[in-house]
């Protein structure tokens, strides 16, 4: 064998290789039904996650707009808090509105 066969043999594997990436990420993108859904698709996500000890864990997941706060541990998961309506955006524009109102306050 030639060096230049195994450069045609590395060029074939990397081409198709890249075709094979290219057509996964067309069907992240686009979605196949039944097979990936597309990003705008997915109503569940985790949103954090905190390591409480070595065996117990904590998840934020967020099922159509709403949170739900997870325990993980050996026995099982238990639901801390359901039902959560994004609360850090509420608290986040609330902070934002009391900024606000302190620098209208100042400058009065």
């Amino acid at each position: 064998m030639d060096l230049i066969d195994f450069f045609r043999y590395f060029a074939a594997l990397a081409m198709v290789m890249g075709l094979l990436g290219f057509a996964w990420l067309a069907a992240k993108r686009y979605g196949l039904p039944g097979i990936v859904k597309g990003a705008s698709m997915k109503r569940l996500a985790i949103t954090e996650t905190l390591v409480m000890g070595p065996r117990h864990k904590l998840l934020l997941i967020k099922r159509d707009n709403i949170e739900h706060l997870v325990l993980m541990s050996p026995q099982g998961a238990t639901v801390i808090e359901g039902g959560i309506a994004d609360g850090f955006a509420k608290a986040l524009s609330a902070v934002e509105n009391d900024t606000h109102i302190s620098a209208e306050a100042a400058h009065a």
